[in-house]
């Protein structure tokens, strides 16, 4: 062994302390922007609020020089009820449901199981985790857990509830014994492409038009996040950051509330003795380095958002099953940025619109190819692979591969491994698995 001395070239990504703020930044939603300003105005002396006050005076106050002032930052009134006690006094969602099952007759092992699915719903209300591995986790078979899903979990309030996707989430609060929800379902599953032009519907379906517009009134009316009326944590502290509204033949977006810091100027010719002077150097780069990072949260925001719309012009206009397919990546690609950058914007932010305060991440959705040179969502892809299931004679069940030639001569171009992707999401088992044996014409008599 003897040593030696060899050079190597390595590129390492480092992040400088102003890129970490502006990532960090970025993906703050309003309520932790807000709650970071107020720490940062309390520990750096260099920055500033700009007041109410000092902006009706006629000081000009840009995007770079921003936070309002909110609740937070004053003592409420003796007599007030904050936010802690209402959310103490009003059940959670998961309390809510739990409540529910708790009431209801049925077996404990379908109790237990019911709460266990309950305890995975995500913050929108969905269910969107594996079927087959949640039962392999409680050693039961997948039919066991898809049973439970629907006729226990699925069958209580808010309607919608534990839904896989948005599309089952939205067919669930249908009531097919209502014509007006006949409809809508029928637009939900065949039409769901063409929900954004009400002239080609009354074409392709022949129905009056008064019933149409109430079969579309009906699906703006539904609740794609059922979760959210669940609890009182997640009204008081949804604060939308973007605002859009129509404008002519299509919208406009625009920030909610700018935030309004700025580097205080009455500093500005003090000369600091040498004890002091490190750390107001240290302040005021952070301060200038905070400054622009709000400057490029907003830009990206409401650059991001002003995509959002533009590509899902139609969704706004008839409602959520209009939702066309688009992911973070066309979006980064038509803004030439990163998809993390994408990712970090709409991360918990979310839009007052003309259909309601939505969550920006409701207005991306997956899609695959059509032979007419089209998308179509992957959603609606997976309820067409459950209603063929649904339809199929239980003695010869189709199998994926039929699927897949099923819904390639409907103009959906779809692999066979991808039908078996989707029915597993869905829960539903194999073709193998579905099959029931034949009854004898004799034995069906007898009965």
């Amino acid at each position: 062994m003897k040593a030696s001395l060899t050079t190597r070239v390595a590129t390492r990504l480092t992040l400088t302390p102003q890129l970490s703020t502006s990532l960090n930044v970025l993906a703050m939603n309003a309520v932790e922007l807000e709650s970071f300003l107020a720490q940062s105005l309390e520990e750096n002396p260099l920055l500033e609020r700009v007041g109410e006050e000092e902006r009706e005076d006629g000081v000009e106050v840009t995007l770079r020089e921003a936070v309002e002032e909110s609740w937070w930052l004053e003592p409420p009134p003796d007599d007030a009820v904050g936010p802690e006690a209402q959310l103490r006094d009003t059940p959670s969602l998961s309390e809510w449901l739990h409540g529910q099952l708790a009431r209801q007759p049925m077996p404990q092992h379908e109790r237990q199981l019911a709460m266990a699915i309950v305890d995975s719903l995500d913050d929108d209300g969905l269910f969107r985790v594996d079927i087959a591995s949640f039962a392999d986790t409680f050693g039961v078979a997948p039919e066991t857990v898809e049973r439970v899903l629907v006729e226990r979990v699925q069958a209580l309030e808010p309607a919608g509830i534990a839904a896989r996707d948005t599309l089952e989430c939205l067919l669930l609060q249908l009531d097919p014994t209502q014509p007006e929800d006949r409809l809508a379902r029928m637009l939900l599953l065949e039409h769901q492409q063409w929900l954004g032009d009400r002239e080609r519907l009354l074409e392709s379906l022949r129905v009056p038009a008064a019933q149409l517009d109430a079969a579309l009134a009906r699906l703006r009316r539904l609740d794609p996040f059922p979760g959210h009326l669940g609890g009182a944590q997640i009204a008081l502290y949804i604060t939308p950051e973007l605002r859009v509204r129509r404008d002519g033949d299509g919208f406009s977006v625009e920030l909610v509330s700018p935030a309004r810091v700025r580097v205080s100027r009455r500093w500005r010719h003090v000369r600091w003795p040498d004890a002091d002077r490190s750390f107001m150097q240290q302040a005021r780069q952070q301060a200038y380095g905070l400054v622009q990072a709000l400057r490029q949260r907003e830009e990206t925001l409401l650059r991001v958002g002003q995509c959002l719309v533009r590509r899902q012009a139609d969704m706004l206009t008839a409602g959520l099953p209009a939702v066309r397919p688009l992911t973070l990546r066309d979006v980064a690609e038509e803004l030439g940025v990163h998809e993390s950058t994408v990712s970090r914007a709409v991360q918990g932010k979310y839009a007052d619109t003309p259909i309601g305060t939505l969550p920006l991440k409701a207005f991306f959705s997956a899609g695959l190819r059509t032979q007419v040179g089209g998308t179509i969502s992957t959603s609606r892809v997976r309820q067409r692979i459950r209603a063929l299931i649904e339809a199929e004679d239980k003695t010869r069940p189709i199998s994926d591969q039929r699927i897949a030639e099923i819904l390639c001569r409907e103009g959906i171009e779809v692999a066979r491994r991808t039908v078996a992707k989707y029915r597993e999401q869905l829960g539903l088992p194999s073709s193998s698995r579905r099959r029931r044996p034949a009854v004898s014409r004799q034995k069906h008599m007898r009965r």
